[in-house]
């Protein structure tokens, strides 16, 4: 599992309802148990960005599934190893699958694979169904800005933030707002007197937090962008 389940723990309220025991407070425990309950379908409860692979020990089927929007990566294909899935391409390679036989399970998508060598693959979410014409405010943006953050910025952990623009900015705000505020903010950039650099060090010094830099500069991606673009 690699992701995240906001809405894990009223999914777990239920399940303990109906007889599963948990021993952790972590998502992934409540993902396995509420498969387990109720079956592959269940997918379609969990809000969050996630991906995952399960195995049903008694069949030998293969269960996977990737978040509505693709936000978490998965790969597929068959090698000289049988049939693999992982989060990263160079996995898939080092066990035997060519580079022109891998494949990314789609956004929204879940994938089932038979010890018989089928894969079957179905969309549970499909963003155009869920576009309305709702007219855009002001106001309506913030809430939802607000409820995004919200459900996303953990409350039993330290977290922290990347600071750069407009975008991170408001979030970092709004988590300070709400009284979670961000133990560190990062910020990279290409010099340290660009535009984002300073709007990053004034609003890390007016929430009173601490700020750490990262310098990307020409000869760090001459000597990394190879490894980068592999990665990928």
């Amino acid at each position: 599992f690699n992701g995240e389940v906001y809405n894990h723990k009223e999914i777990r309220k239920h399940l303990e309802t109906r007889g599963r025991k948990f021993t952790t407070n972590c998502d992934t425990e409540v993902v396995l148990n509420a498969i387990a309950e109720k079956g592959h379908e269940v997918v379609k409860e969990f809000d969050g960005q996630f991906s995952y692979v399960v195995r049903n020990n008694e069949t030998e089927t293969i269960y996977a599934a990737r978040d509505p929007f693709g936000i978490r990566p998965l790969y597929f294909g068959r090698g000289e190893k049988g049939f693999v899935l992982a989060s990263e391409i160079s996995a898939l390679l080092t066990n035997g699958v060519r580079g022109s036989d891998v494949r990314k399970l789609p956004q929204g998508c879940t994938l089932e694979y038979k010890p018989q060598g089928a894969v079957t693959i179905n969309r549970f979410y499909d963003v155009r169904e869920h576009i309305g014409n709702e007219e855009a405010t002001p106001e309506k943006l913030y809430a939802y800005l607000q409820r995004a953050v919200e459900k996303r910025v953990p409350e039993e952990v330290d977290h922290a933030v990347i600071l750069s623009g407009i975008d991170s900015s408001t979030v970092a705000y709004l988590a300070h707002q709400q009284g979670k505020k961000p133990k560190k903010s990062y910020t990279v950039a290409t010099f340290l007197d660009s535009g984002d650099m300073r709007s990053a060090r004034l609003l890390a010094k007016q929430l009173g937090v601490e700020g750490r830099v990262g310098l990307i500069g020409e000869a760090f991606v001459k000597t990394h962008l190879r490894d980068i673009i592999k990665s990928m």
